[in-house]
């Protein structure tokens, strides 16, 4: 005879609580932080957090119960080892960034996983979206670029309508020297 128990309040809580963090994130990154030490955790933490996100350590039970029902519940299988949550809240790819250079430094944590705006990458694509420019910066180049051609557009308009009206004034100046 088994007998069912029920999980325990602080479970419950936890797993709730990882689930509101992963349903809000629009970065998340799995990761495998073993050996990696106490005072760089609270390094990567606090990084992290200036950036608006978050570095949760959790049991992989906990957080496989979390992912269910959610758009990542069928990343049971990197569920292994030591595992470790980036949440990225404001910009998704600012965790990415951090996580990178970290690994660069002390080659710990290692990232699994990872979604941005709900779409997977593998860990191998981490250094692509790491040095991709800030989201400032990428909106201020995609102005620009619609604003160069509006601009050349109004500069040749305007050059365009300054030659008729000096042609238009030419035009009156030899009129006027003709009937005088």
């Amino acid at each position: 005879m088994t007998r069912e128990t029920k999980p325990r309040p602080e479970k419950v809580k936890e797993v709730e609580m990882l689930r509101e963090k992963i349903n809000s994130a629009k970065g998340l990154y799995l990761t495998d932080y073993t050996g990696l030490k106490m005072e760089d955790m609270s390094r990567l933490r606090g990084e992290l957090r200036k950036s608006k996100g978050e570095f949760k350590v959790s049991k992989n039970t906990l957080i496989r119960r979390a992912l269910e029902g959610t758009v990542y519940s069928g990343i049971s299988e990197e569920l292994s080892g030591q595992t470790g949550i980036g949440f990225g809240y404001d910009d998704p790819t600012l965790p990415a960034k951090i996580l990178h250079e970290f690994y660069k430094k002390i080659e710990k944590p290692k990232v699994k996983i990872f979604f941005l705006e709900g779409r997977q990458y593998e860990s191998k694509e981490l250094s692509q979206i790491a040095t991709l420019p800030s989201r400032e910066i990428l909106l201020a180049q995609v102005i620009g670029a619609i604003q160069a051609p509006l601009a050349n557009l109004v500069g040749t308009l305007d050059g365009m309508l300054s030659n008729l009206v000096r042609t238009l004034e030419a035009i009156k100046d030899k009129k006027e020297k003709q009937t005088v």
